[in-house]
């Protein structure tokens, strides 16, 4: 399988990925650090060296930008990017991916497998200076996944709180957004 069949297809540009075959052994994840236009524009940036296989959106949909046999430039060096696939998650630090970010990602990473903290799931700061050459370290993506690594364990939260939680956290954002 190259392409999720339920994902929504978003191409990337065909010259950000190395020529070498993605291993596909896991799955490194990201946060965006903003919202889904920002994050397109910076995958369609020809100046930007960065690329990534998939973005979560907030409301659960989920774009693929490139089969997953491609390594894309988004781990910080060239050994995470050959051996993985990536992900980014709309949103921004401190907050948590939603109920429905998580259950796309859930989804998406049973589907492939990659289900075990550590040995198929990564988070980009645990492996953006595992190798050499590097781009150097980072805070991302900054603790936005632990419900995602709590629902791949079955602690889901009570589904009234889960409802709750994303109330707040979409008028929150929206509010955040108009603000600016």
């Amino acid at each position: 399988m190259t392409w999720i069949s339920w994902a929504t297809q978003r191409p990337g540009p065909a010259q950000k990925v190395y020529s070498q075959p993605n291993a596909q052994q896991g799955i490194v994840l990201h946060s965006v650090e903003g919202w889904l236009a920002g994050a397109f524009g910076e995958l369609d940036n020809p100046n930007r060296q960065a690329s990534w296989h998939f973005t979560n959106a907030f409301d659960g949909t989920l774009y693929q930008h490139y089969p997953l046999t491609a390594s894309c430039w988004a781990s910080g060096n060239m050994e995470a990017n050959t051996r993985y696939v990536a992900m980014e998650s709309e949103g921004v630090a401190p907050l948590a991916l939603n109920p429905q970010q998580v259950a796309t990602a859930h989804r998406l990473l049973t589907e492939l497998g990659f289900t075990t903290r550590g040995v198929t799931i990564f988070e980009h700061k645990e492996v953006a200076t595992a190798w050499s050459p590097n781009a150097g370290p980072t805070a991302c993506p900054s603790g936005r996944y632990q419900t995602l690594y709590d629902a791949l364990e079955g602690d889901m939260p009570d589904p009234r709180v889960a409802d709750i939680l994303t109330t707040l956290q979409v008028t929150g954002v929206q509010a955040w957004r108009d603000s600016g």
